[in-house]
């Protein structure tokens, strides 16, 4: 039954009505961890680290339409949120010893939800739908390393100029987030996102030379409450590779200056 506080219409015809579901909980969250170390050689170490995280009972909020005899929209928050995510990392490290350091970490995993941001733009009820996490990070890489380059000269202005050089370099790498492909259209409630589906044996990307760019013939334009894939695509992958070299200069045992270029 109607609450008499919620008889009289809205001020602004498109203002919502604000609700929560029956017997509103608590989000819950678990998290596990392993991890496993070897010593392979001096001073070199390899891990392996496992990670798994579930979230249940998380807040999710829907937009219904024509629900109300009076508010034309009511946006209803609920516990029907729920995420996963698991990934598999492995580093290498060798710790500082005759000039030389370095660590590289490798990551492989998956994340699925069901309340990704673009889930609160919908105005559907099946707007909740399991699929790919926008967190989700399937590979990623990166290394980084130092290394002091040795004395050759005992004394004189060769070993002024030549001592406290240094190289170091970095490196980070990994695959695409997911691309929720879709068209944004307008209703009584303003702009409203809605998913387009992909059309089998198309290439969701145009074969260009310079700059790759969504095909639209891979999708098609969803029809009126229809839901299209979520995340169906992947985006650009990301690489960057950083070098420096360093001089320091030593004014005394305590004060010195340090100039690298990148």
């Amino acid at each position: 039954s109607r609450d008499v506080l919620f008889n009289s219409g809205p001020a602004n015809q498109l203002s919502p009505l604000i609700l929560f579901g029956e017997n509103i909980r608590t989000p819950r969250a678990w998290h596990l961890f392993a991890e496993y170390q070897q010593e392979l050689f001096d001073r070199l170490s390899v891990t392996a680290t496992y990670t798994e995280s579930f979230g249940s009972q998380l807040f999710s909020a829907v937009t219904r339409r024509g629900a109300d005899p009076v508010y034309q929209y009511i946006r209803i928050t609920k516990n029907d949120g729920s995420s996963r995510h698991r990934s598999l990392q492995f580093r290498l490290e060798r710790r500082f010893s005759r000039g030389f350091s370095f660590i590289s970490r490798y990551s492989i995993g998956k994340t699925t939800d069901n309340i990704s941001p673009d889930t609160f733009r919908e105005t559907n009820d099946s707007s909740l739908i399991k699929g790919l996490s926008d967190l989700d990070l399937r590979q990623q890489f990166s290394a980084s390393g130092s290394y002091d380059l040795p004395q050759f000269f005992d004394g004189g202005i060769a070993r002024k100029v030549f001592e406290d050089w240094s190289l170091s370099a970095s490196v980070n790498a990994r695959s695409g987030f997911p691309v929720d492909v879709g068209t944004m259209r307008v209703n009584d409630f303003g702009l409203e996102f809605q998913r387009a589906g992909r059309i089998s044996g198309v290439s969701p990307y145009l074969d260009e030379t310079t700059t790759r760019r969504l095909n639209p013939a891979a999708f098609s334009f969803p029809q009126t409450n229809e839901i299209g894939e979520r995340n169906s695509v992947r985006g650009f992958g990301f690489f960057q590779l950083d070098t420096t070299v360093r001089r320091r200069f030593r004014f005394t045992n305590e004060i010195g200056l340090d100039v690298s270029l990148n």
